[in-house]
């Protein structure tokens, strides 16, 4: 039975691809023309906007033209045979320029599925003077309605100029480079480029949990508000690969974090690069967030340097999350207003959130480790200070925050409000051999943070069931029946 339901879906997809068809766009055609070859390309993007394409179509836009305006294009394809948009010809990317409009979106979806958008460059700028709610891409799915299976990739998303003031009527979260909107499952933004966009730069939001929702290998860069959101995930959600430079750069009190997730489950946040976030508001602007309703999500293998407020938030909800083989550098700076690691609002017991196996370097002025106390577990970390710390947390800790084999560097860092009770196996030795860096390639910056080879920290760690299985640096460490302090073994 198994085999006969897949000859029939192999099948049913060999006719449906012989009846697809490629459609051309050139700014050299003409709408009375069928598009059906270079030669007889379709001009506009009106006519683009009013054709209902088919299950394994695809829309080609030739190289190096550029068009004004917006496009709708209808129809949904299949998960055997998307609908592709994608270009024809040598040359730059085509470019759609928004009219800068208010609520216009350069590329939209609305209640479509099986979409692949491919080497689109899209811009939307801002009008002198005006204060419109402007977007890049926009894929929505409508209330009681559920989309699945897009994809966006290699598109540059740049110059998109959304009203920035938060106390403008017009003002939204829900613009900016690449937006997503209700329920949207097994989505993929791969290796595209969102440059110099407000509000947002990669957003989803939905009341109804989506899952495999998946943020990878895409630069980030020059945002107002939010780097990356996922707002409403579940199983196969990630935000993997990515780097985020300069984002967060508000200087209102709105609050705004590098990459974060709310309502979210089992998400994992990996392998991202965070750097040169100066603002973010007054709770805000660290590289993550385990925000509101976060129930078992993965932050691990980060690289995160040169940013102002600190490494992470932890919203009152936040619980089952795990922080671990991080690599922070200089993620507190002078003067910001906000020196601390850590803004942790949690304050039940049983939260199970757990903090292991990261190495955070700080050499600037430190007002407190812990913004808001600590209830969890905090083992095996490297905390190695070179200027001053005025207290461990802004206020007493209880024993429901458990350390564990730390190093703490210098002790006198836990000297007010340090860990409760009796700390169990804590050390303060000079473990790394680093003294001040800026903008540290990661290739480099993992072997500056690295333990020196005969580190006496190699054997002090407590031993995590589950760890992960590597390191910061991707060393297998799963068979070591024995555990090292910090990120790098």
């Amino acid at each position: 039975m198994h085999k006969l339901l897949i000859t029939l879906i192999l099948v049913f997809s060999y006719f449906t691809n012989i009846q697809a068809k490629t459609y051309y766009v050139s700014i050299q055609g003409n709408d009375e023309n069928d598009g059906l070859s270079p030669e007889t390309a379709w001009r506009s993007l009106d006519k683009v906007s009013v054709t209902v394409f088919q299950q394994g179509d695809t829309l080609l836009f030739k190289s190096g033209d550029v068009w004004t305006g917006g496009v709708a294009p209808k129809g949904s394809g299949s998960k055997v045979s998307p609908i592709v948009v994608d270009k024809y010809g040598a040359g730059a990317n085509p470019r759609i320029d928004g009219q800068g409009q208010n609520d216009s979106r350069v590329f939209a979806l609305t209640d479509q599925s099986y979409w692949k958008i491919v080497n689109l460059e899209i811009t939307n700028r801002q009008p002198q003077g005006g204060e419109n709610r402007l977007t890049g891409i926009y894929v929505h799915a409508s209330k009681d309605k559920s989309i699945a299976g897009i994809t966006i990739s290699h598109c540059f998303v740049h110059d998109v100029g959304s009203v920035s003031d938060e106390k403008n009527k017009n003002f939204s979260k829900g613009c900016g480079g690449i937006i997503f909107s209700g329920l949207t499952n097994d989505v993929l933004i791969e290796y595209c480029h969102v440059k110099d966009v407000s509000v947002e730069g990669i957003r989803n939001s939905s009341d109804i949990k989506c899952a495999h929702f998946v943020i990878d290998h895409n630069l980030i860069e020059n945002v107002y508000g939010d780097g990356i959101v996922l707002h409403g995930v579940k199983r196969g959600s990630a935000i993997t690969h990515n780097t985020l430079r300069n984002t967060c750069y508000n200087t209102s009190q709105a609050n705004y974090a590098g990459a974060w997730t709310y309502l979210s489950d089992s998400t994992r946040i990996a392998y991202n690069e965070v750097s040169g976030i100066t603002g973010g508001g007054h709770n805000d602007g660290q590289p993550f967030d385990a925000d509101i309703a976060v129930n078992g999500d993965i932050f691990e293998y980060n690289y995160t340097h040169d940013n102002a407020k600190g490494f992470m938030l932890f919203m009152p909800s936040a619980k089952n999350v795990i922080v671990r083989f991080n690599l922070s550098v200089n993620d507190i700076s002078n003067g910001s207003g906000n020196q601390r690691l850590f803004n942790y609002t949690v304050r039940k017991t049983g939260n199970n959130n757990k903090i292991y196996n990261n190495t955070f370097f700080i050499d600037a002025k430190v007002d407190y480790l812990f913004q808001g106390g600590f209830v969890g577990t905090f083992t095996n970390n490297i905390v190695y200070c070179l200027d001053s710390v005025d207290s461990f947390a802004n206020k007493p800790l209880t024993e429901k925050g458990e350390f564990f084999n730390n190093c703490f560097y210098p002790l006198s860092i836990t000297s007010i409000n340090g860990p409760a009770g009796k700390p169990d196996k804590n050390l303060s030795l000079p473990c790394l051999k680093i003294h001040r860096s800026i903008g540290t390639p990661k290739i480099i910056a993992q072997r500056l943070y690295a333990l020196p080879r005969k580190s006496p920290l190699k054997n002090k760690g407590k031993v995590v069931p589950d760890n992960g299985g590597r390191d910061f640096t991707g060393k297998d460490i799963s068979a070591n029946n024995v555990s090292a302090i910090g990120a790098i073994w």
